[in-house]
């Protein structure tokens, strides 16, 4: 399975939306699934404990929350196309809750924030 995730990332790391920045934007998160969450995701579901609060302050500081908000007010200024990227790349996750929990805090909780 995980050979056929590779290959669908790859066709869609060629989407004509995406610029190079892009790619790496999605590779910086892409190296911090497989080496910070992946590899822990059945240990944290054995352990019936998800710890959000360590993993969300890092997120936020590879910039992954806010990234189509203002600079001005602490985002990253970059367009929509970034946020699809990022929901793409989160896909990669072994499980479902740990890419909602994200997802939530990067498109609604943020939304809320600065609004």
């Amino acid at each position: 399975m995980a050979a056929n995730l590779s290959k669908v990332t790859s066709r869609l790391s060629q989407h004509s939306i995406y610029g190079p920045r892009h790619l790496q934007f999605r590779q910086l998160l892409g190296k911090f699934i497989d080496k910070s969450i992946n590899p822990y995701v059945d240990e944290w579901e054995a352990q019936k404990h998800f710890p959000a609060h360590n993993l969300f302050k890092e997120l936020g500081l590879l910039g992954i929350f806010g990234v189509n908000k203002p600079a001005g007010y602490g985002g990253l200024g970059l367009d929509f196309s970034y946020s699809i990227a990022i929901a793409e790349e989160l896909g990669r996750i072994n499980c479902a809750a740990i890419p909602m929990a994200i997802a939530v805090q990067v498109s609604i909780f943020v939304f809320l924030v600065f609004f």
